[in-house]
């Protein structure tokens, strides 16, 4: 499993620029326009606020939403998670590393009252149940966001 923090949110996932400073602040400030592209769900998050804020997982644009709803049902309430929403909460756009593109189609899981730490273990065990290899998690206790990866072993 590759957890990694993603430093530069830029909407194409460009790394930072070698230009000139003018050239990185426009970078930099596409980055957190993007950043800022989430809508959440304020009625959601006021009431599990003393547990910690929560998060968003977001699904690649093009996964199909049709099996995941069922699945994702059944492992939140095997977790045990009482505070969500699914919806499409991303209204950005950013591009993997893999070529995953994740924008306003996504399917999105907002949960509301978990640490940075349960909601990255939770993101995890969504990729362990192989709904998909890479899930896109915005972390509003930090306000970071992470990719998190399946690591193949390939077959010697």
């Amino acid at each position: 499993m590759n957890v990694k923090e993603i430093r530069y949110f830029h909407p194409k996932g460009l790394y930072m620029p070698n230009g000139c400073i003018y050239q990185r602040g426009g970078f930099l400030n596409e980055c957190r326009i993007n950043k800022d592209n989430f809508e959440l769900e304020e009625g959601l998050f006021n009431a599990q606020k003393d547990k910690g804020f929560g998060g968003i997982i977001v699904f690649p644009a093009d996964l199909n939403t049709m099996d995941t709803d069922v699945k994702l049902n059944g492992i939140l309430k095997k977790e045990k998670v009482s505070a969500y929403s699914f919806g499409n909460h991303f209204k950005g756009n950013f591009i993997d590393n893999n070529g995953n593109t994740y924008n306003c189609k996504s399917l999105s899981l907002e949960i509301a009252g978990v640490s940075t730490r349960k909601l990255l273990s939770f993101a995890k065990i969504l990729t362990k149940e192989h709904l998909h290899h890479t899930l896109l998690v915005k972390d509003l206790n930090t306000n970071k966001i992470f990719n998190i990866r399946i690591k193949y072993k390939t077959p010697s």
